[in-house]
Order: structure tokens, then sequence, then C-alpha cells
């Protein structure tokens, strides 16, 4: 054994009620960390009964490009894509579509840009779309990653405004 502590009745390990300054001083301690640095963002928990940290940048991100595989999962994806557009709106510069499906392209009927491709490498599919994005911020998803809330594409998007970050991704 190369680590090993007990649990007593008054220590975090048997609940984080008993010490609840030491989830307020994790916190305290993130944004003291991204006020030193100069970020502009607010640290807070999100679901503070699982004590999972949320990070939320305070820049919008604007000129955005989203480029979207068609695995084919989506029986909607006129639906997803009109999902991308209401939640970046005037954000949105683009959003490119890519498939290897060409009836699938045609069922779509929102405003957005549609790639045929006559291969289902995803990777090289994501490149063709890349090489037609001209957004400043590229987000690139797929049909069946379904986003949890309409600013999960403008936090994607906010994380990947900074230098220091180079990919981001829906999981």
């Amino acid at each position: 054994v190369l680590y090993h502590w007990r649990t007593a009745p008054t220590s975090t390990a048997a609940s984080m009620d008993n010490k609840n300054y030491a989830a307020e001083a994790q916190i305290r301690a993130l944004q003291t960390h991204f006020d030193r640095m100069g970020y502009d963002a607010s640290v807070y928990f999100s679901r503070p009964r699982d004590l999972e940290v949320r990070v939320k940048w305070n820049e919008d991100v604007n000129n955005i490009s989203v480029v979207v595989w068609d695995s084919g999962h989506n029986q909607c994806l006129d639906e997803y894509i009109w999902f991308i557009q209401l939640a970046l709106k005037q954000r949105l510069k683009e959003l490119i579509v890519v498939s290897n499906d060409q009836e699938r392209l045609d069922t779509i009927k929102r405003e957005c840009t549609k790639i045929y491709v006559n291969r289902e490498d995803y990777a090289q599919a994501y490149n063709t779309g890349k090489d037609m994005a001209t957004g400043e911020v590229l987000i690139y998803t797929t049909d069946c990653a379904l986003p949890v809330a309409t600013d999960t594409y403008q936090e994607l998007a906010s994380w990947a405004k900074h230098p220091e970050i180079a990919v981001v991704g829906p999981k």
C-alpha cells in the first residue's frame, strides 16, 4: 500500500458537508489563479453536491465556423442544424455539413454549406470542411453529439479562443 487514510466521522473523506469551507476554498483558489493570470473567467460549482467545478469565460466569441460530420446516426439532421443556428445566432459565421450520403444532404432545408465526400473517413471529411471554413474559431462536431444546453457551442468557442488551448470538442 503506497497511500491510505482512514475515514473519520469529521473528515471530508466521509462527507464534504463536514468541512464545506474546503469546497469554498477550492473555488477561491481557482478564481484567484484566473484573476492573477488576467483571465476574464468565473469559477463556480455547476453541481454543488457533486463538487463539479465549472469555468465560464466571460468573453463573447463571434465569427464561429462549425463543421458537422454527418455520421448518419441522427435521423433529424435538419433539426440538429437548426439547433446549432439557434444556439449561436449572430455569432455563427458559417455552418458546413460534410457527408458521404448525398441523399441526406438533400434533406437539409436550413441554410448551410453542404459538402459531399466520396469516402467514410471522418478525419478527411473534417479537413475538407476546414479548408472551406473562414471563421476565427472552428468547432468540429458530429450529428450524434447532441448538446445538453443552448450555450454548449458558445462555451466550446470561448475555450477555443485562448491561445494556450489548441483543440476543444464535445464529449
